[in-house]
């Protein structure tokens, strides 16, 4: 936006980034936007370099979005991040303590 001078990223983001760190297991992150998903991913992975970082959209066709949701099982403290329209497959998402909804922070 021009003339804004703040941080880069949103204060909501930073809420989970320090939420986040306090978990040693599997966290889930939904975003209501590609471009929120985009930026997650960016911050995620720049802030967690020791945690692997898996994202799902909706584009992601259901065989390999399934193939994702195993790879992100198979890890300890793996951050996944979706969008709302990757549920349109229905896929059960489970085994998260910790889901975090970025619109609704």
């Amino acid at each position: 936006m021009p003339g804004y001078f703040g941080f880069k990223y949103p204060q909501k983001l930073l809420y989970i980034d320090d939420q986040i760190r306090d978990i040693n297991a599997r966290v889930a992150v939904g975003c209501t936007s590609l471009k929120a998903l985009a930026m997650y991913k960016e911050y995620l992975t720049e802030q967690f370099p020791d945690r692997p970082v898996f994202v799902v959209k909706g584009e992601v066709v259901f065989h390999k979005r399934n193939g994702i949701i195993e790879q992100v099982k198979a890890t300890e403290n793996g951050i996944l991040i979706s969008t709302q329209q990757s549920l349109k497959s229905s896929i059960n998402i489970h085994g998260y303590y910790d889901v975090f909804l970025e619109a609704l922070l």
